[in-house]
This record gives structure tokens, C-alpha cells and sequence, in this order.
């Protein structure tokens, strides 16, 4: 089957980023080329602007994330759908390639490839533009490709799943800057924060900081999976994979605000929790406790406990562990040191 290029004298054709309309004609002369297990590996062939020889690299797994004219395409189970461009070595300048920065003419088209072509049977052919399958496949060439398909969809409808993605990623970086704000808080100041407050003091601020714990991790699970979802990896072997695929990416990205959401929601939860802790560290009334002494007596005994006001001259009180508060008068003490604790 003859195909005519339409190139100018004197060299390549200029190059030029653009969609170029293909029909089964124009795909006649590629072919597959597969593994020693039989999986398609690459299709080549002339690319159907410049003519020259190309070839487009078939990915059948990933990470995550019916033709109006003509002969009807095979089923899902039995084709492979794919958004090719022209890589060909020849060197195609233009105002948009001066430098020959980029390989190839700069047409992109999309194509199928039929799994288990019969003897005689066109193993790749055109694919329409209202073929159901077009946005799975473009979604899944640009996920193998690093980029963002919710970006590039959402550019395209204005459905706005790249803005929650992004903020996603930033609202994640607010939660992890804040957890370590508080986190290098609590190491400078360490457990002599809690010194002399009471007990109630001590539990709620204690629970605070656990729910506080539990929220920011909350808010990091669901900010991380606004942002980006769990990397797996995925099998594209042909078209009802790619279809099974772009079904699952599609509800996980009208998940993504519920997601955020709930990802500011514990964010703040964890903010208003430190608070909380914070507040009774630097707030929260101190206990004063009278300091013990132990009074040595001429009779070389000892009496030990706090000191007690003491209305008498000449005599000191002094409260024991067991709450019995003894009167010492001044002739009988040998001396008085101070006691870091008393024995009950």
C-alpha cells in the first residue's frame, strides 16, 4: 500500500509540536515486535507526517497510577491502545526546535495495537478520536512518563483535582513543619516542663499531647494521600487493563478533597492539642511546697519533715511525713541542714 510524504526540496520537513489525524492507511506498513514470551514490546514503523522511520516503546506495566469509519477495532481484551509520537533519527529544525533539541518531526498520534493479530491481519490501526478508550490511554502514557494525569485533566476540564493535589503536598509540609516545631520544643525543654505542676495538671496535658500525636499523624496520612496516593505497580496489559485502571485513578481522584479535608481537619486538631499542652505548661498555677530541713537535736536524736509557721519565740515546728507536727525549742537543737527527703 503506497503512502505520499509531503516534504519540501532541500531537507526534512520543519519540525512541529502538534496532533496529527492518522487512519489505518497510514499505520499499514507498522508492526510489533515482542519478547520471548510473546509480550508486545514495540511497534515501528513511518511516522505518518515526515515518512521517516520511527518507533514507539510499548509499557505494559506502570506506577501509580468502536471506529466511526471502517472496520470495526477488536475488543478491549484483544488491543492495546497507545499515544505515540515521531522519534525518528532524521534531524527535523524549526522555529521550535532551532537547536535540534528535540528528537524527531513532533507529531503525535494515537494508535492500537491488536493482540494476537491473525496471519494477514493489520497489527496496528488507528484510533478515533471519540474512541472511549483515548483518555485512559493519554492519562496512562503520561503517568509512565512522570508526569501528573489529575493535572493535566484538570487543566483540561476545570475540574480542579490538580489545585487539591497541590494543596495536598503544601498543607503535608505545614503539618511535618509544625509536629517538628513542637517536637524540637519538647526535647529543649524535656520533662522539667511538668516540674511542680499538679497532678490533674500533669494527666491532661499528657492525654492532650497523645490525641495531639494520633491527630498529626492523621492529618499527614491524609494529606499524603490527597497529594499522592500509594505507589503501586500496575499491570496495562491490554485495553480493559488500562480501562480497569483509569476507573480506579479516576474515584481515587474524586476522593482527594474528602481526603484533604479531613487532612486540615486533624492538622488543626493537632494544633489546637499542642495548644492545649502548651498552655498548661506556661499557665497552669505551680504547687509551692515548703522545704524540708532536719533538725539535730543535743540528745543526738533528729526530727525531720517541713517547716510550719510558728507563732512562739524561740522554737521551731516541724511537720513529719506521718503529718504529726513537732515543736523544737532552740536550746535543744545542735543544728538545722536542709533534707532532700524524709524518711516516713
Amino acid at each position: 500500500m503506497s503512502r505520499t510524504v509531503s516534504e519540501p526540496t532541500g531537507g526534512p520537513i520543519p519540525y512541529q509540536a502538534a496532533r496529527q489525524q492518522v487512519t489505518d492507511e497510514d499505520l499499514a506498513e507498522w508492526d510489533t515486535r515482542t519478547d520471548e514470551v510473546g509480550d508486545v514490546k514495540r511497534i515501528l514503523g513511518p511516522c505518518p507526517r515526515c515518512g521517516d522511520e520511527t518507533e514507539h516503546s510499548v509499557l505494559l506495566k506502570i506506577v501509580e497510577g468502536v471506529a466511526a469509519t471502517g472496520e470495526a477495532l477488536p475488543t478491549l481484551r484483544k488491543r492495546l491502545t497507545q499515544r505515540c509520537e515521531c522519534a525518528c533519527e532524521q534531524q527535523h529544525l524549526g522555529p521550535a526546535n532551532a537547536t535540534a533539541e528535540h528528537p524527531g518531526c513532533g507529531a503525535r498520534w494515537n494508535a492500537v495495537i491488536v493482540l494476537e493479530a491473525e496471519e494477514g491481519e493489520q497489527k496496528v490501526r488507528a484510533l478515533p478520536d471519540d474512541d472511549p478508550m483515548l483518555d485512559a490511554a493519554i492519562a496512562a502514557d503520561q503517568l509512565a512518563r512522570g508526569e501528573s494525569p489529575a493535572r493535566s485533566a484538570a487543566a483540561a476540564s476545570g475540574s480542579g483535582e490538580s489545585s487539591v493535589r497541590a494543596a495536598g503536598e503544601k498543607w503535608l509540609g505545614a503539618v511535618t513543619a509544625i509536629i517538628g516545631l513542637f517536637g524540637l520544643a519538647g526535647v529543649v525543654t524535656g520533662k522539667d516542663a511538668f516540674t511542680d505542676l499538679p497532678n490533674t495538671a500533669r494527666f491532661g496535658a499528657g492525654v492532650a499531647a497523645l490525641l495531639a500525636l494520633v491527630a498529626a499523624v492523621l492529618a499527614i496520612f491524609f494529606s499524603y494521600r490527597a497529594a499522592y496516593g500509594w505507589p503501586v505497580l500496575v499491570s496495562l496489559g491490554d485495553d480493559m487493563e488500562v480501562s480497569d485502571w483509569y476507573r480506579r485513578y479516576q474515584s481515587k481522584l474524586e476522593k482527594a478533597p474528602g481526603r484533604l479535608k479531613w487532612g486540615v481537619i486533624c492538622a488543626l486538631i493537632a494544633l489546637g492539642l499542642l495548644s492545649v499542652v502548651a498552655g498548661c505548661v506556661w499557665f497552669w498555677p505551680r504547687e509551692t511546697s515548703a522545704p524540708q530541713v532536719r533538725v539535730e537535736l543535743m540528745d543526738e536524736s533528729q526530727v525531720c519533715g517541713t517547716l510550719v509557721s510558728s507563732t512562739g519565740r524561740a522554737q521551731l515546728r516541724v511537720r513529719r511525713p506521718d503529718g504529726a507536727v513537732e515543736t523544737v525549742v532552740a536550746s535543744a537543737i545542735k543544728s538545722v541542714v536542709p533534707a532532700s527527703s524524709c524518711p516516713a
